[in-house]
C-alpha cells in the first residue's frame, strides 16, 4: 500500500514556502518535471531517499488562484473530442 504525506516547510533565513511530499511508491519524476516546464505543476527542487523511509520531493509552494479552481477551467476547447466528468477532461 502506498502512503503520501504533504506538508509546507521553510528554511529559517526564508519566508519562501516549499511543498515536502513524502511518499512510499514510485513517482513520475519525468512527467512531474516535463509538466513543471510547461506550468502545469510546481517544479522540483530536489528528493531524497534514504532506506526505509519514504522518498522526500521537495517542491515549489503555488499558492492556488481560486479554491474553486478545477481542471475544466483550463481544459480543451469545447471543439475538441471528449466530455467533462467531475472536473476531469476524458478523451
Amino acid at each position: 500500500m502506498a502512503y503520501l504525506i504533504l506538508f509546507l516547510a521553510s528554511t529559517d533565513n526564508s519566508d519562501d514556502l516549499r511543498l515536502v511530499k513524502l511518499i512510499t511508491s514510485e513517482y513520475g519524476i519525468t512527467v512531474h518535471q516535463k509538466s513543471a516546464t510547461n506550468d502545469l505543476a510546481p517544479q522540483v527542487y530536489g528528493s531524497k531517499c534514504l532506506e526505509g523511509a519514504p522518498t522526500a520531493y521537495i517542491m515549489e509552494y503555488l499558492t492556488p488562484p481560486s479554491p474553486q479552481l478545477v481542471l475544466r477551467e483550463i481544459g480543451p476547447d469545447s471543439n475538441s473530442q471528449g466530455k467533462f466528468t467531475s472536473g476531469l477532461w476524458i478523451a
